[in-house]
């Protein structure tokens, strides 16, 4: 066992030094976007790419063990140091081990012109951040509120506690939300808390989305509609190698169902208006009415509301 752990400890140290000198990978990609609205899907299908090699939620700190509830609230001006970041995004966007499987895709990194991929959902408010001090090709997928904030509730996310962890980022309010403050301030229920922290989110991301036009930014319902085609011109604008296998991924992934809160696999276009079933049109008001507040630039028309 002692000698087991030996070799394994060497070839990972022996990996972290190869990568770490000779970087001949692309431009890194980064797919951002509200938890359950689709990145895991975007992000595992980017990854079927030749060559590809895929980091999933590196700021999570359920998976990392490091961070706590502010982790996904986590907001950082462009420029500064954050301890917490850097640890999560150093590595990956040099290629180097990160998790259990740190040996998966060694033989792809010591080849030139690897595609690091990375998804994450925690630093969604900070990828301003993120984008300038590692500039990778950006992707902020955006998915309507009603489904995001049902699946808050459904999953038992304290949603106090959410709201109370936001106000705290004090920062984020300087920059961004203090108009809002009192709106957010007088949320109580979880509908009002969960559509209010998802109109926060998207205000950062379309204040973010103004300044860097060259992002790229893609609806969840798009995808939905047709994924083939969707994800054909984004393999395209990133230079992915579309081929047999992916289109197959794709066709998996979209056109089947494995059942679980977490699953990759599912009927696509049903999961557009799912949320219609279950949601009352009072409820839906509540929703719109926090979009409207934070004058989000997403959904705005009625078709996008009624049940």
């Amino acid at each position: 066992m002692r000698k087991q752990r030996l070799i394994t400890n060497t070839s990972y140290y022996l990996t972290s030094w190869f990568l770490n000198h000779w970087q001949v990978g692309k431009r890194p990609i980064l797919i951002l976007g509200h938890g359950r609205s689709g990145t895991s899907w975007v992000g595992k299908t980017l990854s079927t790419a030749n060559r590809a090699i895929y980091y999933y939620e590196p700021c999570n700190p359920e998976i990392t063990g490091k961070g706590n509830m502010e982790t996904w609230f986590r907001y950082t001006r462009p420029g500064e140091r954050d301890d917490l970041l850097e640890n999560a995004f150093d590595n990956v966007f040099k290629g180097l081990p990160f998790g259990g499987a740190w040996y998966r895709g060694f033989w792809a990194r010591a080849l030139p012109n690897y595609q690091i991929i990375v998804k994450d959902v925690a630093s969604l408010m900070s990828i301003e951040w993120v984008f300038k001090r590692y500039n990778p090709k950006l992707l902020v997928i955006v998915r309507h509120p009603c489904p995001t904030v049902l699946s808050e509730i459904n999953k038992e996310t304290p949603a106090e506690l959410s709201r109370d962890t936001l106000l705290d980022q004090s920062s984020l309010f300087e920059d961004h939300l203090e108009p809002y403050r009192s709106v957010i301030e007088q949320a109580k229920t979880p509908i009002e808390i969960f559509a209010a922290i998802w109109a926060a989110r998207h205000r950062v991301v379309a204040d973010a989305l103004s300044r860097n036009p060259e992002w790229l930014l893609v609806f969840y319902e798009d995808l939905c509609l047709d994924p083939i085609g969707k994800f054909k011109e984004l393999f395209e604008k990133f230079e992915l190698p579309w081929n047999r296998r992916v289109e197959n991924h794709v066709l998996q992934s979209s056109t089947n169902n494995i059942p679980g809160r977490y699953s990759k696999v599912r009927i696509s276009t049903q999961q557009i208006n799912k949320w219609k079933q279950t949601m009352t049109q009072s409820e839906v008001d509540v929703v719109r009415n926090y979009v409207k507040i934070f004058d989000i630039p997403f959904y705005q028309s009625d078709q996008f509301w009624s049940l």
